[in-house]
């Protein structure tokens, strides 16, 4: 069974301040750059390999989504025991407000890490997962609603998807998806839904994806610098002449933290980003404090 959508996304991180790595010079020689470098490159795809979306719970109490973990392949490197779902609603929605039922089936015990956004509090949300699994709210206050349960789940799509449907009456979304470390899920129902969810193995849609990150090869210099409360990095993305993923909107992460996790950075940052093709430059910031000037 083959991925049905991979969409590439950058991630750029800036990881080390302080001097680490190769000594600064006074002229940049580009050359391959190692863990030590400040700025990292990473790719992240993202795919599932079959699912199906409905309207079918339109008229019932609760949407009903239903993950099903493969696991990975040997050698792909990809053994997380940590899956962190990310909930968001469809665009058509500002705030969700509707109870929700997640049937979180795995070949492994995981743990759950759920992160929620625009989902209105105090609403009934339901996670059954399968044995040995956990649950676990970013947001406690979200915890409070919450109920979760551990059940013996069938293993197979059909017989997983037909079960949910005898227990629940519909189903809102189905995903069968590889083992990764981030799991998209946007929730809410949506009227060009079909009636009833009916999986197939070209499932595409940017509403249901699991994200992998992989390094990506990278080439760059450290020129010293003249002081030590500004910094200056280029950042210039190469992209291919022809894109097969041209379909899709793409952002190219700036991840900017510290190198020492658990401690805050006061530092100036000036970027300089650079890439032939139009893209979204996203920058994040993790316990650093100072001005930021995109360039």
């Amino acid at each position: 069974m083959g991925s049905s959508c991979i969409i590439p996304v950058f991630a750029l991180m800036i990881g080390h301040f302080a001097s680490a790595g190769p000594g600064p010079t006074t002229q940049c020689v580009l050359s391959p750059v190692n863990s030590s470098h400040p700025v990292q490159a990473l790719l992240e795809s993202f795919t599932v390999l079959s699912g199906c979306a409905s309207k079918g719970t339109a008229g019932l109490p609760q949407e009903v989504h239903v993950l099903n973990l493969r696991q990975a392949e040997e050698g792909s490197g990809h053994h997380e025991r940590e899956v962190t779902l990310h909930l968001n609603p469809i665009s058509s929605f500002h705030i969700h407000q509707k109870p929700l039922v997640f049937i979180l089936n795995s070949p492994v015990p995981l743990m759950w890490e759920v992160k929620m956004e625009r989902l209105a509090l105090g609403i009934p949300r339901f996670f059954i997962v399968s044995a040995g699994s956990l649950v676990h709210f970013e947001k406690e206050n979200f915890s409070l609603s919450a109920k979760i349960e551990e059940k013996p789940l069938p293993q197979g799509n059909t017989h997983l998807l037909r079960w949910a449907q005898k227990e629940y009456g519909a189903v809102t979304s189905f995903t069968e998806l590889k083992i990764s470390r981030n799991v998209y899920i946007k929730v809410g129902e949506d009227q060009v839904f079909p009636a009833t969810c009916n999986i197939e193995k070209n499932f595409i849609s940017l509403n249901y994806l699991a994200g992998y990150l992989q390094p990506k090869a990278a080439e760059g210099c450290i020129v010293s610098s003249m002081g030590q409360e500004r910094e200056v990095h280029i950042i210039e993305l190469i992209t291919p002449d022809s894109n097969p993923y041209s379909a899709f909107q793409v952002d190219i992460i700036i991840d900017i933290r510290p190198s020492r996790p658990d401690t805050t950075l006061v530092r100036d940052l000036v970027l300089i980003l650079k890439c032939r093709k139009s893209v979204n430059w996203v920058i994040k910031s993790h316990d650093v404090k100072g001005k930021l000037e995109a360039i």
